[in-house]
């Protein structure tokens, strides 16, 4: 079964190749419109469907919905791991709240104690992370640092809340940018193909001059 979208573009690469499309691009442009979020299912199907019947006489009408399909399954995969890993962080913050604050009042000592220290280990254990310290970044907002797996995290018990507008900014500006690259690609992809119908024309008229000849 395919896990992700690496093993998907090996996919549709392989697909097309069995039906003498060899060109990297069109397996790149239909993987583009499959994890296309904001496209629906049937806008997907009829470009992707319309797209090769440029190229090809083969049925593939069948073939476009299995592959629509497994982009659908992996990213709802996707989805629920990302929301999983949500949980956990947010999970580990609201048990280390207590730790949290105690350190970061004036009236409590800068070293945590020994039962503190361990209620923090166990805390992070359960979540595989390895803990590094609690340290106070330059804005004055005080970070846990840890470890997941041998890669350094960040967690502001602050949550971050006050950069919702931020976020919004940036997917809008990243999905215009994407609008964007989508013409250019399509823009692109039909110059390939009327390259490509042009050649197959070429060696057709070629094939047959050749026919009369023998004739």
């Amino acid at each position: 079964m395919t896990q992700n979208f690496d093993e998907l573009f090996n996919n549709v690469s392989q697909y097309l190749a069995s039906i003498d499309i060899t060109d990297e691009t069109f397996a790149e442009y239909i993987l583009q419109i499959v994890q296309d979020e904001g496209m629906p299912v049937e806008e997907q199907e009829e470009i992707i469907t319309e797209f090769l019947q440029e190229i090809t006489e083969i049925e593939i009408k069948q073939w476009v919905k299995e592959i629509i399909q497994l982009a659908q399954d992996i990213r709802t995969k996707n989805e629920e791991e990302k929301k999983i890993l949500e949980l956990e962080k947010l999970q580990i913050q609201k048990e280390l709240e207590p730790v949290v604050e105690q350190r970061q009042s004036r009236f409590q000592p800068k070293q945590l104690s020994k039962e503190e220290k361990l209620a923090r280990d166990r805390i992070l254990s359960q979540y595989a992370y390895e803990f590094e310290e609690i340290v106070e970044g330059a804005d004055g907002e005080t970070e846990i640092v840890f470890k997941e797996k041998g890669k350094q995290k960040y967690i502001d018990d602050s949550l971050m809340n006050n950069n919702v507008e931020l976020v919004k900014e940036k997917e809008r500006l990243k999905k215009l940018q994407h609008q964007e690259q989508h013409q250019k690609e399509m823009a692109r992809n039909k110059a390939n193909l009327e390259k490509q119908r042009l050649e197959k024309e070429e060696k057709k008229k070629g094939t047959q001059k050749r026919e009369k000849r023998r004739g």
